[in-house]
Parts: structure tokens; C-alpha cells; sequence
């Protein structure tokens, strides 16, 4: 599990985040950073910048799926 969640969340990293690669870094973030296991730089802060901004990325992925799909 944490090798399918740190492969598809670093090497296929798109522009536009789509909520179960955003559900998949919360929830990697969740297991691993409190047990202090030592990740590489480059995911440390991808977990951190998750960590920070997931409420406002959701928030602009909501707004625009409702903009493309429902209107």
C-alpha cells in the first residue's frame, strides 16, 4: 500500500488534482508522518504542502467540477 501510494501520487503527480489522489496523500500523510518514519525531501514536502492547503484545493476542485459537469 505504501509503495501504490507514494508511485502514483510522485511519478504520475498531475497538475490538476483529482480527490482520490488528494484522499490518497491525506491519508498517506496520516499513516506515516506521526510514527517519524524518514521519507526522501521531495515526498516530505509534498505531505506537507498537502497537509496545509488540502482544504483550499478541494475547495477549487469542487468549484470547478460543478462548473464543467453541472451547468
Amino acid at each position: 500500500m505504501l509503495q501504490l501510494l507514494k508511485s502514483d501520487w510522485i511519478q504520475n503527480s498531475p497538475v490538476f488534482f483529482s480527490p482520490i489522489k488528494l484522499m490518497q496523500a491525506k491519508l498517506f500523510s496520516l499513516l506515516i508522518l506521526p510514527y517519524g518514519i524518514e521519507l526522501d525531501c521531495q515526498m516530505k514536502q509534498l505531505l506537507i504542502f498537502t497537509q496545509q492547503n488540502f482544504n483550499q484545493i478541494w475547495e477549487r476542485s469542487q468549484w470547478i467540477w460543478k462548473k464543467h459537469y453541472f451547468l
